[in-house]
């Protein structure tokens, strides 16, 4: 990209292109660069707005002061980089500097997410003697006159951004954030896969209007069964308001093709969570053949209900039926629920459903996006399929599902998915950032992105990714765990051992997965004995764990008895399954063998063992940093 001019010298933009500031932004000089190519926006439109004025107050001159027309600057908008304020030494606060050229990104989700969040870097800014923008300003003198001056700048650009984060509340104040409930099942108890899958596609729709997030998408599903009301779990979820519903389908009779003239009863309702008062509720009787029409009327009138006005393009896209083949769609609804309940079992069913789906209409973008997902998870779940075979027909599912549906956010989702496990992290970023922009509210999209910045090396952008994935889900344990990686990056071992604990009191169902870490954080904290016990929990051999369960440094009769014990397991499938490479590639550094320590770890690089995109921070490994092989490895990785 080519960098624009900063310094007041430029040349100036024609009056006849540029409003003044104060005037409506989505003119050329504030337009956000997804605005200029026609995509959706949302407020972080505003948030990029806001970034040229400031870039305007501080430096004197617009970002792209040197396009002269109208149709150059919103080229700039989508395709330069304007030069960095920092470079031009105003002798400003870098906090400062740094936070505006944040809001001039041009992916949303890099931006702060919104102007609440703008407001309070704003107010932590220093100015040049350290003094608070919100302390009381002395009287200028001529030896601080500059002092003044950018004490100004910054107070207005505080008011520029209360009348943004004024704009983007919801009316009475109330956050437009909604959790969508599993729409309970009214028909046959083989039908609940039917009802969830129609609640689940109902929510992935709000959640791509513009001003709406829909948040706790996983964690709501959590719920199901339980005694807790609509009300506690948005609370628990901290949402505004909940969506309920109902589903009945009078189902064929017989095996067979379904029939579209079968009749489906669906009746939602949207509650308000501090008033505990519907706002809105109705109830639909549509033969099977409209259910789309009735999804989509359902996300216009919960979008009516919290004043947000649709335009008539995404209307448009909603009421578009995905797939006009009724056989397809319920075996996509089939597959999507047996691709949540994961396990093996569940993934190969969901395999063959998805597959079913894509036979009965090759055009069904979002079945080809959920065969995507489902196959590649297949070896992280211990079947035979290899994961290279996994990751290469994964991508070739995903990549069918964006060219034929280049809209929907679950293609890309599956596409940066399938890209990640086939290690190539630059197209992974990109086809996730996509998702992303699609659908803002994805806690699942927020996850991969981390898990690729993580791949990648950049380690303060995916702390603050997982961040906005907790947020937007909190109650789901794989996110927490997550973040494990992150204290591992920065040596805090303490708050490894407390997110994985966290993440254990956390899963309900009793997963012995995250024990893996759990033991190797305690070996390295010297914690021994328990280490052993969480070893036993997930490898299940208790006699190979109790001589893996090594003091460090190990004698010789302890270090044999562990090389023993890691050369039985690597002969064992369940044990390799359950201690794999990158895993077993800590052991070996941490018994001072490298050349083993790399053997594995070359192995699991030519394998696409996805353990070591996040091991490969483990401090176990820095005995191994020294090594010139080392740098290498990680080259190979995270440059691709």
């Amino acid at each position: 990209m080519r960098r624009g001019p900063i310094d007041g010298s430029a040349p100036a933009i024609r009056d006849d292109t540029l409003t003044q500031i104060g005037s409506s932004i989505g003119t050329p000089a504030y337009m956000a660069p997804e605005q200029a190519v026609g995509e959706a926006i949302d407020h972080r439109a505003d948030i990029y707005a806001w970034g040229v004025v400031a870039y305007e107050l501080l430096s004197g001159a617009h970002p792209f002061a040197g396009r002269t027309g109208t149709s150059q600057l919103i080229a700039a908008h989508i395709a330069e980089v304007p030069r960095p304020l920092a470079d031009a030494h105003l002798a400003l606060p870098r906090e400062l500097t740094d936070l505006v050229m944040q809001c001039l990104a041009k992916q949303p989700d890099e931006r702060p997410e919104n102007a609440a969040v703008l407001l309070t870097r704003l107010s932590n800014v220093g100015t040049f003697s350290g003094e608070r923008v919100a302390a009381p300003l002395a009287k200028p003198t001529p030896s601080r006159w500059r002092l003044f001056g950018a004490a100004t700048v910054v107070v207005l650009l505080v008011a520029v951004a209360l009348g943004f984060w004024k704009s983007q509340r919801a009316p009475g104040g109330a956050a437009r954030t909604v959790v969508v409930i599993p729409f309970s099942n009214l028909g046959e108890s083989s039908d609940a896969y039917f009802a969830e899958g129609i609640g689940e596609e109902i929510g992935n729709q709000l959640a791509r209007i513009p001003g709406l997030q829909v948040i706790g998408r996983a964690g709501a599903r959590r719920y199901q069964g339980g005694t807790k009301s609509p009300q506690e779990i948005a609370r628990e979820l901290g949402a505004a308001y909940v969506l309920t519903g109902s589903v009945q389908w009078a189902r064929r009779g017989a095996a067979g093709n379904i029939n579209g003239d079968t009749r489906v009863k669906i009746s939602p309702a949207l509650l308000n969570v501090e008033t505990g008062i519907d706002e809105w509720s109705d109830s639909y009787e549509e033969s099977l053949s409209d259910v789309f029409k009735v999804q989509a009327n359902v996300a216009e009138r919960v979008a009516a209900a919290l004043s947000i006005k649709l335009g008539p393009a995404q209307q448009a896209a909603m009421r578009r039926p995905e797939s006009n083949d009724m056989t397809a769609r319920d075996a996509q609804l089939l597959g999507r629920h047996f691709l949540r309940q994961r396990g093996l079992e569940n993934l190969r069913r969901a395999v063959v459903e998805l597959r079913r789906a894509i036979d009965r209409d090759s055009m069904y973008a979002r079945a080809w996006a959920g065969y995507s997902e489902a196959y590649g998870l297949l070896p992280s779940y211990f079947d035979t399929t290899s994961r290279t075979r996994a990751s290469a027909e994964g991508k070739r599912a995903a990549e069918r599902a964006v060219a034929l549906d280049s809209l929907l956010p679950e293609a890309h989702f599956a596409l940066a998915r399938a890209l990640w496990t086939n290690f190539e992290f630059k197209r992974a970023l990109q086809a996730i950032n996509h998702a992303i922009r699609l659908d803002s509210s994805s806690a699942l999209a927020h996850q991969q992105k981390f898990e690729t910045l993580m791949a990648m090396g950049r380690v303060d952008e995916g702390d603050s990714t997982i961040r906005r994935a907790i947020a937007l889900d909190a109650t789901v344990p794989l996110l927490h765990f997550e973040h494990f990686v992150v204290y591992a990056a920065r040596g805090q071992l303490d708050s490894v051992l407390m997110t994985v604990d966290r993440t254990i009191a956390l899963d309900t169902d009793g997963s012995t997965y995250w024990y893996g870490i759990r033991w190797a954080t305690l070996q390295l904290l010297g914690r021994h004995d328990e280490a052993n016990m969480s070893c036993v929990t997930f490898a299940r051999d208790a006699k190979g764990c109790a001589a893996l369960a090594t003091r460090l440094p190990p004698s010789p009769a302890e270090r044999e008895r562990a090389l023993t014990a890691l050369a039985a397991m690597a002969r064992d499938t369940l044990a390799v399954s359950l201690l794999p490479p990158a895993v077993q590639a800590i052991a070996y550094s941490l018994f001072e063998m490298p050349d083993a320590a790399f053997e594995r770890l070359y192995y699991a690089r030519r394998t696409l063992d996805p353990n070591l995109l996040s091991l490969q921070y483990w401090p176990a490994f820095r005995a191994l940093h020294s090594d010139p092989r080392w740098n290498a490895l990680l080259a190979d990785i995270r440059n691709r």
